[in-house]
């Protein structure tokens, strides 16, 4: 099975679901975030109470870049930037519960994914496009770096030469036929040498096990300037809009 030849730096990954309990739904229109939101570490590491560890944490963060762009359709992505590199978390957002300035959103990961039905039912709509798969871990096929990942009796192969070595490391240690759940991002690609219709994916992101549910706490500060947590990383920034 070929690869396809054009890689795409910025990863799908798993998405973002978020609910909403204020009095009375609000839609995308009446959140303030709408735009695109970079960190300032410059920022973050003056709101840090220690100085040596605000040394550190701008030391550790040369040549990273922190987005996030919310959008007025309800859609928002956040991604992360390593040098030429790019990983991408992508979904929907609506505001759990607001208290003047401040807000608190719910956020479960991954978003449902596609499935084989669509590709097949569409393939126009998905190939050569950033996609989400959930399934389970099947077999694994080390010298091609690849492995399959089933949904049912359904198997697609994922290849991830792409990934970082924390990540392959985590695929060499599934053990085959285990099952184990995943989702993949990557992008859609479809062989060119097999006269029936077999797709891959190429994988940006994965993610293993069952998915948890978090919350992001958000403060304005002032119309273009915020204090937001980020996915997966533990901690508030100090976040500016650019656009």
């Amino acid at each position: 099975m070929l690869k396809t030849k054009h890689r795409h730096l910025v990863a799908a990954a798993w998405a973002i679901f978020l609910g909403s309990c204020v009095s009375g739904p609000l839609s995308a229109e009446d959140y303030p975030l709408v735009g695109t939101w970079v960190v300032d570490f410059k920022k973050t590491a003056e709101s840090l109470d220690n100085e040596d560890q605000a040394k550190g944490f701008l030391n550790a963060s040369q040549g990273i870049k922190l987005e996030m762009v919310y959008r007025p359709d309800g859609s928002v992505v956040f991604t992360k930037y390593y040098g030429d590199e790019s990983e991408s978390f992508s979904g929907k957002y609506k505001i759990e519960k607001r208290a003047g300035d401040e807000f608190v959103m719910e956020v479960m990961t991954p978003h449902k994914g596609i499935r084989f039905e669509q590709i097949y039912q569409a393939p126009q709509d998905f190939l050569d496009e950033s996609v989400l798969m959930k399934g389970t871990f099947r077999e694994h096929y080390p010298k091609s770096e690849s492995f399959g990942l089933a949904q049912g009796d359904l198997v697609i192969e994922v290849f991830y030469e792409n990934l970082s070595d924390d990540q392959k490391a985590a695929i060499g240690k599934q053990q085959q036929g285990a099952e184990a759940p995943v989702a993949v991002a990557g992008i859609l690609g479809k062989s060119s040498i097999e006269d029936d219709e077999v797709y891959f994916i190429e994988a940006k992101g994965i993610r293993w096990g069952k998915f948890r549910t978090d919350q992001l706490k958000v403060k304005l500060i002032d119309e273009n300037h915020c204090q937001m947590d980020a996915l997966g990383l533990g901690m508030r920034f100090i976040w500016q809009r650019i656009k």
